[in-house]
């Protein structure tokens, strides 16, 4: 037979934080990725084809980490979310059992 499952929510919860914290990393790492030092004009008038290819490349990277961000993000709170129900029910549980009829 088995003791059951446990869950430490306060663990959990210390996971999404660190997750949430990673994410405000990758937001700032976004940023700073899709700015590729030159704009438009400057790629155009200093590069070339390959001037403006090489910004959307460094838009599109941004825009690939920025929805990694908005992915971490998600699954953060998710994680909270999911604690914070498991604790009500685990707690209603709780009283239906003690609690005398």
């Amino acid at each position: 037979m088995s003791d059951g499952v446990r869950v430490d929510a306060d663990r959990v919860r210390g996971v999404a934080d660190a997750l949430a914290s990673s994410a405000e990393a990758l937001g700032d790492a976004a940023d700073s990725v899709a700015d590729a030092g030159f704009g438009a004009a400057g790629a155009g008038r200093n590069y070339g084809d390959l001037g403006a290819a090489y910004s959307q490349a460094h838009l599109g990277l941004g825009r690939a980490v920025g929805a990694w961000r908005s992915s971490v993000e998600d699954i953060a709170g998710a994680l909270t979310t999911a604690m914070n129900e498991y604790e009500q029910q685990d707690d209603a549980t709780a009283y239906a059992i003690e609690t005398p009829r």
